[in-house]
């Protein structure tokens, strides 16, 4: 951690492996290895059978990737809950031995034959769904039985970390698209009216189509919110580059007609302004967090040439509204 905190990092990438000593925090150290985004360099191979990694101190806290490994293959998980879940499954099933701490050079020789060769077969039911054909191995991979109570434990760990780690699906990549061709119109138009102006003063067929497609995103935004809110994603899930930059994306490009719509149809003086009153919609405000949080400095390494919206300010417009 020290070496990967350096300003200026190594030339060469980093991997820390431990066998049957995995490295332990309390809770927010964890959380602040995963937000620097650090927790992929650790690789915590655990014996189901070793006595050494198992403990009952809710105190500490994983971090990282956790290989727990057994005769029969191997179970990788990285949400820390579905970690510690596993830990208690295994302190309450079968028998550790201490002797099992010496045997990780014979685990990591099978699990690499394993993973050259396909297995063929495999025992007991297994569901003709893919995903439940998946966890089935898995669980199985452990030497476990999905018919048991230890194997239902385990199927439970798994699908939590599979559940917080699903990403939701931006199916709506053709909305912004088609603001950014309204706007586009709306430059080169002879009128000299920017997409905010128009999409304020007029209330044409393309102003409605617009405005479902602003409804669209904003209701798959506030359900994003929601999930995060909720525990159902991975609390760092935004800080991956895709999610930083498409969700600062939609703010530059759609924020102005959220404030344009307001206006058009909200404000009044008992209302207060946008930026008042709590009338600007929470998802911008999370976004402009996690534009913050994003861990990279504020100047850019290459200069943009092209911008989403007309200012940076997403909030100039309300501003303006403000001052008249």
């Amino acid at each position: 951690l020290w070496l990967l905190s350096q300003p200026s990092p190594p030339p060469f990438r980093l991997l820390c492996i431990t066998f049957g000593s995995p490295l332990l925090g309390n809770q927010s150290f964890s959380f602040s290895v995963s937000r620097s985004r650090l927790a992929h360099k650790f690789c915590q191979v655990v014996s189901i059978h070793d006595l050494v990694p198992r403990g009952n101190d809710d105190r500490f806290w994983p971090f990282g990737t956790y290989l727990f490994c057994s005769d029969s293959g191997g179970l990788c998980l990285e949400n820390a809950d579905s970690v510690c879940g596993m830990f208690r499954i295994l302190n309450s099933t079968g028998t550790p031995k201490i002797e099992e701490h010496q045997g990780y050079g014979y685990y990591v020789s099978t699990l690499s034959h394993q993973f050259l060769i396909s297995r063929s077969s495999c025992g007991g039911r297994i569901s003709d769904n893919s995903y439940e054909a998946g966890v089935a191995l898995a669980v199985e991979s452990l030497g476990f039985s999905n018919d048991q109570e230890s194997g239902v434990l385990v199927n439970e760990c798994i699908e939590t970390a599979t559940k917080k780690n699903r990403a939701p699906i931006l199916r709506t990549s053709e909305l912004p698209k088609h603001i950014e061709w309204y706007k586009h119109n709306c430059d080169v138009s002879p009128k000299q009216f920017g997409y905010y102006d128009n999409f304020r003063k007029f209330s044409n067929t393309r102003e409605i189509r617009v405005n479902m497609s602003r409804a669209k995103l904003a209701k798959f935004w506030d359900g994003v919110l929601e999930m995060v809110e909720k525990n159902e994603l991975p609390f760092d899930f935004y800080l991956a580059k895709k999610w930083v930059y498409t969700s600062k994306f939609y703010q530059l490009l759609f924020e102005p007609l959220d404030i344009a719509y307001f206006y058009k149809y909200k404000y009044s003086r008992t209302s207060g302004h946008y930026m008042k009153s709590g009338n600007r919609p929470k998802r911008y405000e999370v976004i402009d967090k996690w534009w913050k949080e994003r861990g990279e400095p504020n100047k850019e390494k290459r200069a943009r040439t092209r911008y989403a919206s007309t200012t940076q300010d997403t909030c100039f417009w309300a501003k303006l509204e403000e001052a008249k």
